[in-house]
């Protein structure tokens, strides 16, 4: 099954009149895999919201526009499934905790590390991802393998947050391994791995079990295109960086396809299916 309207990329819109900050933080996010639309002020992000979707805006406190909480709370009531990170070099703890009390999911102070952003960003759209789960799961047991011992957490606890169980290895050889001692539901493999590379994993795996579902995940869709994976019969296919509820729409729709029948479609913006 190949559905060409999963989107698999996680889209950030960062909203500041300072061309600099704005231009290098869009450059960084895009260099971390993720889609970045850019707004000097809040009349051309509202543009922005009514025509993409977005989900997580990163703004200044003092854009040009709506200022400080009135975008906030404008956003907060008009999108509130859009998280929001409010960014400022003023920032102090009473400022901080007026906008988290305000609706904000996150402060920053500038300058700021990147690796600060990174886990802020994976903390707070989890946590959104989490509340907009709502089909039962019946406790399937999914085997994941990535030699990034930083995603491979994030997927394990993403899914246990989910309802799943999880069995999570770093490697082909354990994954075969724990493959014919957990019998898995469905396996989700990096596409690049040490030793076998994640197709000659799934092959490997489907060879035990035909009708075993299979997720690729990849950092390199030019290399790797979902064309190319749905020509290796490869069901489910991820883009790095994604949100859980962007990998929960693909298993979702290999262990559950009755249940996207009954609810309706539970899933969010352009989309494309494995």
């Amino acid at each position: 099954m190949y559905d060409a309207d999963i989107e698999f990329s996680i889209t950030i819109l960062i909203v500041d009149d300072d061309d600099a900050n704005r231009l290098h933080l869009s450059e960084t996010l895009t260099g971390l895999g993720y889609g970045v639309c850019q707004a000097r002020d809040t009349a051309s992000a509202w543009s922005i919201l009514n025509d993409r979707k977005i989900d997580l805006i990163m703004t200044d406190l003092f854009t040009p526009g709506d200022i400080g909480l009135d975008f906030l709370s404008r956003v907060k009531k008009q999108r509130p499934e859009i998280a929001v990170i409010v960014m400022s070099a003023l920032m102090n703890d009473e400022i901080g905790v007026d906008l988290l009390g305000s609706g904000a999911d996150g402060v920053l102070t500038k300058p700021f590390r990147i690796t600060k952003v990174e886990e802020l960003i994976s903390t707070i759209l989890m946590k959104y991802d989490r509340a907009a789960h709502t089909i039962p799961r019946l406790q399937n047991k999914i085997l994941i393998i990535d030699d990034d011992p930083g995603l491979l957490e994030f997927m394990a606890e993403g899914l246990k947050l989910l309802g799943y169980r999880v069995v999570a290895k770093r490697d082909a050889v354990s994954a075969i391994q724990a493959f014919e001692r957990e019998y898995p539901d469905l396996v989700i493999s990096d596409y690049m791995l040490s030793g076998l590379c994640g197709i000659e994993l799934i092959n490997k795996l489907k060879e035990i079990h035909p009708q075993l579902p299979a997720v690729i995940v990849t950092g390199y869709p030019a290399a790797y295109p979902p064309e190319s994976a749905r020509a290796d019969g490869i069901e489910g296919y991820l883009i790095k960086p994604f949100r859980i509820n962007q990998l929960e729409q693909v298993i979702t729709n290999l262990l559950y396809p009755e249940k996207i029948s009954t609810l309706g479609d539970t899933r969010v913006g352009p989309r494309i299916t494995l």
